[in-house]
């Protein structure tokens, strides 16, 4: 026979409602009887009767065996109230502790756990249902699995093959293979252009799977960020002519230095400005800033540009998120994404403010205290 929960809820409301109104009877009873007994005895007194006085005796022994009965009868009541409430609690809490239990393997990342529930009520269903959901969960992990690894063996494969491309054509720019006419140069500089822009994709991919599994080795030195800020405008300096930016910053005001991945650290700037120089119309502006407090060094980064609309914030570091209304031209959709895993890695933050087409604000925050020369971490 199927209970439900709502049936037993049902029944148990009825015996909590029940039980105080035959205490409040038993209790009225008991009242009744020592008030009537109390009238007896003043009667009798007045009498002087012996046989009332018999009477009144046998009166009062089944008025005491009576009040006895109802004590007892409403002692057991409630005794019986608070099992079926223990028992009605614990059919209902068990179960519910086995599935959270449960869900929380599955937040661990263990996806192989199922809940075995018996009650032919509603919360047979929710373990039905979890063991279902637990089943897709996992066959998608399977699917993801296989899907990363068949990604980082390719890239791996792509990289080296790559490299020696846009070796070889370096090669033939600087003439190691005879002259080459301005057309030939031309061609070769475009084709060295985009082999690099592959090769950069691919490492970047790699690098994303690196920091997901915590293989990926940072060597912390001491360095002046000011510095490796005007490197970074000054690599990415073609792209800002070819938009006509005005980029504006702090980093002369006074030097800065910090302890960190020095190579991974400019990964982060430059994918940081390279996003403001892409979503900001011609003519734009980009300003960056170093602001220091007692514990961090924060990087501030903003511009005029087209924003990011609010639905977008929350996932513009997840994996493949663009954040945005216009996709790029090329690229892996990995860039924030592995920027917030390189700012983590050295015990920093990551976040972004932003309003769509007023522009947006992004910050990255790293330790500023400085231990020893050289760290390995990892």
């Amino acid at each position: 026979m199927k209970i439900t929960i709502r049936t037993r809820l049902l029944i148990y409301f009825l015996f909590l409602t029940i039980l105080p109104l035959f205490i409040l009877a038993s209790t009225s009873a008991i009242i009744l009887n020592s008030s009537i007994d109390s009238r007896l005895v003043n009667d009798l007194n007045d009498k002087s009767n012996s046989q009332w006085r018999e009477y009144n005796k046998t009166i009062t022994e089944v008025r005491d065996d009576i009040n006895n009965l109802i004590c007892q009868v409403a002692f057991l009541v409630s005794l019986a109230g608070i099992l079926l409430g223990y028992i009605f609690s614990r059919s209902i809490t068990k179960p519910i502790s086995a599935v959270s239990d449960a869900v929380k393997s599955i937040k661990e990342g263990d996806y192989t756990k199922r809940v075995e529930i018996q009650t032919n009520d509603e919360l047979e269903y929710l373990a039905k249902s979890y063991n279902s959901m637990a089943v897709t969960l996992e066959k998608r992990y399977e699917l993801e699995t296989q899907r990363d690894d068949f990604i980082a063996t390719l890239t791996h494969d792509l990289k080296v093959p790559l490299f020696a491309s846009v070796q070889t054509l370096d090669y033939l720019l600087k003439g190691s293979y005879g002259d080459l006419s301005e057309k030939q140069k031309y061609i070769i500089e475009h084709l060295k252009v985009n082999s690099t822009s592959l090769l950069n994709m691919v490492n970047t991919i790699l690098d994303s799977y690196k920091y997901e599994a915590g293989k990926q080795n940072l060597t912390k030195r001491k360095f002046n960020l000011n510095k490796l800020i005007g490197e970074c405008i000054s690599d990415i300096a073609p792209l800002i002519q070819e938009k006509n930016h005005e980029i504006n910053s702090n980093i002369s005001a006074y030097d800065v230095e910090i302890k960190a991945d020095r190579h991974e650290i400019k990964r982060v700037i430059i994918n940081l400005l390279s996003n403001s120089i892409v979503y900001t119309p011609l003519k734009g502006k980009i300003d960056i800033n170093v602001d220091k407090t007692d514990n961090f060094t924060v990087v501030r980064i903003s511009d005029n540009g087209i924003g990011i609309m609010e639905d977008s914030l929350k996932a513009i570091f997840d994996r493949y998120s663009k954040g945005s209304r216009t996709l790029r031209k090329i690229g892996t959709g990995l860039g924030l994404y592995l920027s917030k895993h390189i700012v983590e890695a050295h015990g920093g933050q990551i976040w972004v403010e932003s309003k769509e087409n007023k522009g947006s604000i992004f910050y990255f925050s790293i330790p500023s205290h400085i231990e020893s020369e050289i760290e390995e971490n990892g």
